[in-house]
């Protein structure tokens, strides 16, 4: 049982709801999503909250909308934190556990989002947003029990098949610059200024005003090994991502949902 929700960040009007599958959905694993992507749109929408409507008008016989209006936008995070929360869910899609979703199941646009597996596989969830929606992906049982795979096996393939279909006739849109967040050179161990001798110094954002002004006083020689190790561990990683790019790919055998040519598992 698998279940998306979609909905803009700074208008409030919900731009879609999809659902995957007609099952009756787990309503903890419904509400659980709901809130989360309810969390997530406030990150490209500069700090502001618009709540979701699932309904958008229900209009009588008499053409009156019996619904309330909508609360009004509610700023809940300033502008630079929000605009460092997007940098790092960039990040985590570039680099990171969810990079998958740009070289196996080309989702090249724009975008930030997490994966999320709780306690022994039992629900698997992505939640990604572009600069202007935001949209969620559960997957597990209505009795829960272990899934056998993570999120970034089950969910993201099926979140990067729906939104790359729900956003074909749109051109990409690049996250604009925010001026209340700054990039700051910082040793990527300790987090303090660089000093020669570190040995990866980083750029990273922070909101204006925050930035760190201690200066790294780390022994770094053990870190310099440690670095090596990660280094051949990177290149090892950007070799498998080469080689399923270069190829198609065949889907695991217990794998139906996701991206057309399956997880990057099997190359043919």
């Amino acid at each position: 049982m698998t279940s998306s929700e979609a909905h803009a960040g700074s208008t409030g009007e919900p731009l879609r709801v999809l659902v995957v599958d007609d099952q009756q959905l787990m309503r903890e694993g419904l509400t659980a999503l709901l809130d989360l992507v309810d969390a997530y749109t406030v990150f490209p929408a500069d700090g502001v909250r618009a709540a979701a409507r699932p309904v958008r008008a229900a209009i009588d016989a008499r053409g009156t909308d019996l619904l309330a209006p909508p609360p009004p936008p509610q700023r809940v995070l300033s502008r630079g934190v929000s605009g460092v929360m997007v940098r790092m869910m960039e990040d985590v899609i570039r680099t990171g556990i969810s990079s998958p979703l740009i070289w196996a199941y080309n989702f090249t646009r724009p975008a930030g989002g997490k994966t999320g597996t709780t306690n022994d596989n039992k629900d698997a969830w992505f939640v990604g947003f572009v600069p202007d929606l935001a949209a969620g992906m559960w997957v597990g049982y209505d009795t829960p029990r272990g899934l056998g795979r993570t999120a970034s096996a089950i969910a993201l393939p099926i979140w990067a098949r729906v939104m790359n279909t729900l956003l074909e006739d749109f051109p990409p849109l690049d996250f604009p610059p925010n001026p209340d967040v700054e990039d700051v050179s910082v040793d990527a161990i300790t987090g303090g200024l660089p000093r020669p001798g570190c040995p990866q110094v980083i750029r990273a954002p922070f909101a204006v005003g925050t930035a760190p002004t201690w200066t790294c006083h780390r022994n770094h020689d053990e870190d310099w090994v440690l670095m090596a190790l990660y280094a051949m561990q990177r290149d090892s990683l950007a070799a498998l991502a080469d080689s399923v790019a270069g190829g198609a790919v065949t889907p695991d055998a217990s794998d139906t949902t996701g991206a057309p040519d399956g997880p990057p598992f099997n190359k043919r």
